[in-house]
């Protein structure tokens, strides 16, 4: 029951610190890379968790509430339950590579700076009571590679742009884009040289003004579309080039039934093959 309004950092594998009941004044910050973090029942009021740094260590963050701008700013083996946030950010970068991370009970909303959530590193199943509203987008991928996979949802409206931002199409270990019901807007031109993105059926993709990737030996993109349920990529805008997809040295790509709307495939003279299902 304690009201805080002081900078603390933590740091060291076996540093910990557990808050419970508590106020988090304006000038509150907890930033660091620590062992073990736990924060129940608490309000932050213009404050943040995680602050410009991050907050990065095994993290539980429960049943709290961020207003006035406050945000939350966390990453590592993190579990997040019951929050929610007013105009402000939930910024999430898990650690494991063998599970996802679960995001449910969660709020945001009012952000109309930014995304109500940023997600980045493996895995994210988004559970069917997270509600995002009024925020500049639902949820923006950064740089490195976040997947969405199947089951995750997304409200269709309620945004001022109802689509999920991804900053380039980046690719690591056993990525998933499920269909959440909005586009997936891509930006940036990576060459990708290994990783794998699975493609949900029904998945629609747009490409921002000369954006698109390098696909380079060992990366995978695995388009899974089916007759009814065809992935569909495409400009950002009518009339609009962008790049588009490149598959580069010895590759074996099986897209099946994309439809590829003004957007270029680029394919080597040898070295590789693909297979079309339409």
């Amino acid at each position: 029951n304690a009201e805080i309004d002081a900078r603390m950092s933590i740091a060291g594998t076996y540093a910990s610190i557990r808050i419970f009941d508590s106020s988090m004044g304006q000038s509150a910050e907890m930033t660091g890379a620590g062992g073990y973090v736990e924060i129940d029942g608490c309000s932050f009021d213009a404050g943040n968790l995680g602050g410009f740094g991050g907050l990065a260590g095994t993290i539980k963050l429960t049943s709290s509430s961020f207003i006035n701008g406050a945000s939350a700013g966390i990453a590592g083996l993190v579990h997040v339950d019951n929050i929610s946030i007013d105009a402000g950010l939930l910024s999430i970068g898990g650690e494991s590579q063998a599970h996802p991370v679960l995001l449910d009970n969660i709020s945001v909303s009012n952000h109309a700076a930014g995304p109500g959530i940023r997600i980045s590193g493996p895995n994210f199943l988004l559970g069917k009571n997270v509600t995002l509203s009024g925020n500049l987008y639902p949820l923006e991928m950064d740089f490195s590679a976040a997947g969405l996979i199947h089951g995750s949802e997304l409200p269709t409206t309620g945004n001022i742009n109802n689509y999920i931002p991804v900053s380039h199409l980046g690719l690591a270990q056993h990525r998933q884009w499920a269909n959440t019901g909005v586009p997936y807007v891509v930006g940036g031109f990576p060459q990708i040289h290994g990783g794998t993105l699975e493609v949900e059926p029904g998945t629609n993709i747009k490409f921002l003004p000369d954006a698109g990737a390098c696909i380079v030996g060992e990366a995978t993109i695995n388009l899974r579309g089916t007759r009814d349920k065809p992935i569909l990529l495409e400009s950002f805008s009518s009339g609009q080039r962008c790049f588009g997809l490149q598959w580069v040295d010895d590759f074996d790509a099986r897209p099946r039934h994309p439809i590829f709307a003004a957007v270029p495939i680029s394919l080597p003279p040898d070295g590789g093959v693909m297979h079309l299902t339409h």
